[in-house]
């Protein structure tokens, strides 16, 4: 039995291929959906079409819908296999392309085995269970809706990847102020002044306390309390 997979993550891609092969299938690769359908011009005596949903030039959606919309092609069974699409929305679009499953990442090769070989045999006794369940304009707004849904998704962890930036920058810049502190500053009562100050800044602190340790007694013994008012208790 051949089976097309499509994947544009090359590690990825090569090691399904070894554990189908492992299981006794022979594998076909492609790095994105053109490549499949340029394969699949020549070949059309596969027995399954496992495809990721994100690649660039032509991704698994699109692909899905120009194999089961050629008749030549369309009784292929198709399956999704994706760890980037993961929501309820994105699996009920995929199906209702003509997929006849979507797999989401991480799963058990055992059990990812098992039901593609039973998708393998429905197949076989049915030929083409996938069917399209979207006329081309519907297809093309839940198309675009997909897209649109994704980069949202991009842009709120981009976001949040840039304001943890900002902290650990602000982080950075309140340590080096520290350490600079500590290099120039002959009073002691003005250092803790100026590090206490930094550390309220911080960690957005109201006050920050200062202890000498008592060995013998082991023990805390507050030294300086520093308020965020600017004020510093000796005691």
């Amino acid at each position: 039995m051949n089976i097309l997979v499509v994947d544009d993550n090359t590690e990825a891609r090569k090691l399904l291929a070894e554990l189908l092969t492992q299981a006794g299938f022979s594998v076909t690769e492609a790095e994105n959906g053109k490549q499949a359908l340029e394969i699949l011009k020549n070949r059309k005596n596969f027995s399954l079409i496992i495809s990721d949903v994100l690649m660039p030039v032509m991704d698994g959606f699109k692909l899905c819908h120009e194999v089961k919309s050629d008749p030549e092609i369309s009784s292929i069974p198709f399956v999704f296999y994706t760890g980037s699409y993961i929501s309820s929305e994105d699996r009920i679009f995929g199906m209702n392309l003509g997929a006849d499953d979507y797999i989401v990442k991480p799963i058990k090769f055992e059990e990812f085995l098992k039901r593609i070989k039973e998708i393998i045999h429905k197949g076989e006794a049915r030929k083409g269970i996938g069917e399209i369940k979207l006329d081309e304009f519907a297809y093309l707004e839940e198309y675009n809706a997909r897209l649109v849904h994704k980069l949202e998704d991009k842009l709120i962890q981009l976001n949040q990847a840039y304001e943890e930036i900002k902290l650990k920058n602000e982080e950075l810049g309140a340590i080096n102020e520290i350490l600079t502190a500590l290099n120039s500053s002959r009073d002691l009562t003005h250092l803790f002044k100026q590090i206490s100050k930094y550390i309220t800044k911080l960690f957005n602190a109201d006050a920050v306390n200062f202890y000498i340790y008592d060995a013998p007694n082991n023990a805390l013994n507050l030294f300086y309390s520093f308020l965020k008012t600017g004020d510093i208790n000796p005691f």
